[in-house]
């Protein structure tokens, strides 16, 4: 069978016969027809080698050629030694054709394998992986299905392979136990409902891709989505063995009808559009989070020593637990709990650290600002959390010759709450409870503007490569917070609720206080002001001519 050896296939006209040329390359890896030959072996098929060929044989070559003369080089799979390939691209770019072109292809190259093709609901895997435009159906030549199930969601191949589809969001619990050769998983970010569905599923549906292909190589994955910012599918970016092709929207806008051409382009220039057109992600500048990232000042590293600026002496000290350790925290769909997570926030006098010129490059209104000094978070029973609040609180912060340990540890008045304070007072840690007023988001929304104007600082990387990037272990703490929108918009808001509290202690006891831009903003608050003022005013006058009467 020559689809069982092929890679790539073109015909050509020459001397008026019909040749084909075959390159027989590595296993998911997409060569254009001008690279055939290219670090490949390369056979010639002749008009009598064609003829000997089946139907389905041809059919297939045939729509393979087609596929690779047409593709955009970002829609063929990149070369190199990856395990997991991500197309992060705005709409219309054609993502879903770059995961089903190599699927079909592989379940055709390669009898017998199994291929799982997953996409967030029952609806998105029958609509548009296996009978959309973009489809697998669409896009397999007929000739080589012997048939497609529609109730169970399987496809199978004549020379025994099948595709078998999966809904993330309604079934994420059958990803469990099955196993395939090749997985490939269409609008990946759409699959996080309710927030922290994407890495369950994946986690789940990963591991069944264990099966090796009958030549000994590794079993390969494929994702393609819009880009929206859930931490998981950050951190899965960073992970060895990914390799990630960015799009825009504008690659392939000419394929895209005209009425939905103006209705994209009419996002161009705004932070959605950012997302929908050109695949970034807008977590920076999302209208629905609360804190953005332009709001974060980085402690700055100089770049000379490669060493942070010297920290401040701290004025005071807050660390925040955010505890959880009930049965009210128990996910009985996860079989997990929550974690408990703490940060340590040092606050300093902005204006010995820094010198006028420094603060206007910072844009820093405040007088004193805190400086994110720790953050963790963990799943602890209560023995492991006593521990280790007792030796966090051991430790001093700042510099060494006047360090410090934390003035007070805030911890909220709920779940194992109250026992840890407890344990803690009686050893001399001096902790306070927090009685939360409002849901997560009025709490977060009310200490925004201390946010917004300079008043938290994050160390900045050290490493050259993430230069202007908050350190690594960071990057959880602001990956949560600058996603925060409300109730379930994040998987764990506990650090939303670590810094709620402390920025709340902090402005209440005036340690961190806002001030508007323009003192007054409205012209009826400036002549009430200036009204007050004259009277104040004429009255001490009027007090000095009278006169002590006793003098």
């Amino acid at each position: 069978m020559v689809g069982a050896s092929g890679g790539a296939a073109r015909a050509r006209q020459q001397g008026g016969e019909a040749d084909l040329v075959v390159s027989v390359s590595g296993r998911l890896s997409d060569r254009g027809p001008d690279a055939a030959g290219v670090g490949d072996q390369v056979s010639v098929i002749t008009r009598e080698s064609l003829e000997a060929l089946s139907t389905d044989d041809l059919a297939a070559l045939v729509a393979r050629e087609t596929w690779l003369r047409t593709a955009r080089p970002k829609q063929l799979l990149p070369p190199g030694d990856w395990d997991t390939c991500i197309w992060i691209a705005g709409r219309f770019f054609g993502k879903t054709r770059c995961i089903v072109e190599p699927a079909w292809w592989e379940g055709y190259r390669v009898p017998g394998i199994r291929i799982h093709a997953l996409a967030p609901t029952l609806g998105d895997v029958r609509r548009t992986m296996f009978e959309g435009e973009s489809g697998i159906i669409a896009k397999t030549p007929p000739e080589i299905i012997k048939s497609y199930n529609k109730t169970d969601k399987e496809i199978h191949f004549k020379n025994g392979s099948s595709i078998y589809g999966f809904a993330c969001v309604e079934e994420a619990d059958r990803l469990r136990g099955p196993q395939c050769h090749t997985l490939i998983f269409d609008e990946a970010a759409a699959a996080d409902r309710p927030a922290g569905n994407l890495e369950a599923a994946w986690r789940v549906a990963s591991l069944g891709c264990r099966l090796p292909y009958p030549d000994g190589s590794p079993s390969r994955k494929l994702i393609a989505t819009t880009p929206r910012p859930i931490p998981f599918l950050k951190r899965l970016l960073k992970r060895p063995g990914v390799v990630v092709v960015h799009g825009t929207s504008h690659e392939n806008l000419k394929n895209v009808a005209d009425a939905a051409r103006r209705e994209l382009l009419a996002l161009e220039g705004t932070a959605y559009g950012r997302q929908e057109l050109l695949g970034q992600f807008i977590d920076e500048e999302g209208d629905l989070s609360i804190l953005k990232r332009g709001w974060i000042r980085l402690w700055p590293v100089d770049r000379a020593t490669g060493r942070h600026k010297p920290l401040p002496e701290f004025s005071f000290i807050v660390e925040s637990y955010d505890t959880a350790a009930s049965e009210h925290n128990f996910d009985a769909k996860r079989q997990e709990t929550d974690p408990t997570a703490s940060i340590v926030l040092g606050v300093f006098n902005v204006a010995q650290c820094f010198t006028e010129l420094e603060r206007r490059k910072y844009k820093i209104r405040s007088r004193y600002a805190a400086l994110l000094l720790d953050c963790w978070s963990e799943r602890l029973g209560l023995p492991e959390l006593l521990d280790k609040a007792r030796a966090q609180h051991r430790k001093k912060w700042g510099p060494a010759s006047a360090g410090r340990r934390a003035d007070v540890v805030l911890i909220e008045d709920k779940s194992s709450g109250p026992g840890v304070r407890q344990f803690l007072t009686k050893w001399g840690v001096p902790t306070w409870p927090v009685k939360p007023r409002g849901n997560k988001a009025m709490r977060l929304h009310a200490v925004s503007p201390l946010v917004n104007q300079g008043m938290l600082w994050v160390p900045e990387s050290m490493r050259e490569d993430r230069a202007g990037q908050a350190i690594a272990w960071a990057e959880p703490f602001l990956e949560q917070i600058c996603a925060f929108a409300g109730e379930g918009s994040v998987e764990h808001d506990d650090y939303v609720d670590n810094l709620s509290q402390s920025l709340t202690y902090l402005r209440d006891r005036s340690m961190l206080l806002a001030t508007p831009e323009q003192e007054f903003a409205d012209l009826e608050d400036k002549i009430d002001h200036d009204r007050a003022e004259a009277e104040r005013i004429y009255a001490h006058e009027k007090r000095k001519e009278r006169g002590a009467p006793y003098g």
